[in-house]
């Protein structure tokens, strides 16, 4: 059983706590933010996946879900940019 800890959410409709809905035809998919509408639009509505796995070849469509993958699939180790780094050469 999910138990709803917001009263606020509980008391909206799906469209209401999902605002941006995709307007291709037979789509109608909706999003809490605008960029998960855009990124809908641009990677998955009507198309296939983008995104392939070097090794097994299983395609996604987010590059997210494509590194979750391979990290857990496949075992590739995570590597994560220092953000904010300055290169001392001394």
């Amino acid at each position: 059983m999910i138990q709803v800890t917001d009263l606020s959410l509980s008391l909206c409709t799906p469209s209401e706590w999902r605002p941006y809905v995709c307007d291709k035809p037979g789509c109608g998919r909706g999003y809490k933010y605008k960029s998960g509408l855009f990124r809908h639009v641009k990677y998955e509505c009507g198309k296939e996946p983008q995104f392939q796995c070097i090794v097994c070849h299983k395609r996604f469509t987010q590059q997210q879900s494509l590194k979750s993958h391979m990290i857990y699939i496949h075992g590739f180790p995570v590597y994560n940019k220092p953000k904010n780094v300055e290169n001392n050469l001394t």
